[in-house]
């Protein structure tokens, strides 16, 4: 069993327990999304984006996770929106295996790895891009007219971009204690035009800065 922990909480963004689900965080963090959304396009988001957003939620607790971070009432000013979600680790690890070992096997196999330090901990970080234009445009074919309409001009551009999906992950925990340690991923898209690889660049290293925050809770 993965140990207690905490983490730094950006203001805007809403923290979801997973084991077990807090009902209430999920519920709260929904109606943030759609509060944060100009007046005219809450009643789409309701019907459309929050039930993605639930339904990945939900499988990420279903998968075992632990927490998800996310932008909620900061969800309609963040231009790319990524989601924080923390993991056991578990994936290809041997209960008896050492959890370093897993680490130098990643940055034998993973070429973006690099070796990080969090406080009082070790870990790794990798980062990979895909182009996933093709999933973008299958989506917008499916898109509902309401939906549509009130993207407008939007979806003209939309359907002319090349969109590109990021995953960072952070593999981090306390040499010598296998409860203490955590599979991170974040995911987001952006648009592959400067502005947004800009701000994907920014998101990146926010992510670097944010896994430091990681800290471990010692039982009362």
């Amino acid at each position: 069993m993965t140990a207690a922990f905490s983490t730094f909480v950006p203001a805007g963004w809403a923290s979801i327990d997973l084991s077990p689900l807090r009902e209430d965080q999920l519920s709260a963090a929904l109606v943030a999304v759609v509060g944060a959304v100009p007046a005219p396009a809450r009643d789409a988001v309701r019907r459309y984006a929050t039930p993605s957003i639930e339904g990945t939620v939900r499988a990420l607790a279903e998968r075992g996770g632990l927490r998800v971070l996310m932008p909620a009432a900061a969800f309609a000013t963040s231009p790319i929106r990524p989601l924080i979600a923390i993991l056991p680790l578990a994936g290809g690890v041997r209960d008896d295996a050492d959890p370093v070992e897993y680490v130098v096997a990643i940055a034998q196999h993973e070429p973006s790895a690099r070796m990080i330090e969090p406080p009082g901990m070790v870990g790794i970080a990798t980062r990979t891009e895909k182009v996933t234009t093709a999933r973008l445009q299958q989506g917008l074919q499916t898109l509902p007219a309401d939906l549509a309409e009130l993207a407008g001009t939007d979806l003209d551009r939309a359907r002319a971009l090349t969109r590109v999906t990021v995953e960072a992950r952070y593999v981090i925990g306390v040499p010598g204690d296998p409860q203490r340690w955590v599979d991170v991923l974040a995911t987001y898209s952006h648009e592959d035009v400067a502005a947004a690889r800009d701000a994907a660049e920014a998101i990146g290293l926010f992510l670097d800065q944010w896994v430091n925050t990681v800290r471990w809770i010692d039982a009362a």
